[in-house]
């Protein structure tokens, strides 16, 4: 259960894009999934069961709910093998608020009712000014 990104730092003034490569076990084939983040480090947090290596905060939520526009593939389908890539395209400035900051991400597999299966490891992507 890997995620990794593109790049490990991103200019909050400047922009950027990341891409986020997914990777579950083979079993999670085909699994609905989402990518979440975490400005207060990496828990966990447990939902229903399954640990979220993530801290329960305000950006988690939003997330969860209502995410920023600009991500694209936060949810989807694993192919068969697995895999999935999900991206950050972040405009000039709009990260302004996160400057100096790391944000951590882990993707999560859905069961049919959407609950949490499987976790991948946190990966952190720092915010630079």
């Amino acid at each position: 259960m890997d995620a990794t990104t593109s790049a490990s730092n991103v200019s909050a003034s400047l922009g950027g894009t990341i891409d986020f490569d997914l990777n579950f076990p083979l079993t999670e084939a085909g699994h609905p999934y989402q990518l979440l983040a975490s400005r207060s480090g990496v828990g966990p947090t447990r939902i229903v069961g399954v640990e979220i290596p993530l801290t329960r905060d305000a950006f988690l939520l939003t997330m969860l709910q209502s995410p920023p526009p600009f991500f694209t593939g936060l949810t989807g389908t694993l192919d068969g093998l697995s895999m999935a890539t999900a991206g950050l395209n972040l405009p000039a400035g709009a990260a302004s608020s996160l400057a100096d900051s790391t944000v951590h991400f882990s993707a999560v597999t859905l069961n049919p009712l959407g609950r949490p299966m499987v976790a991948s490891w946190p990966v952190a992507l720092n915010i630079m000014p």
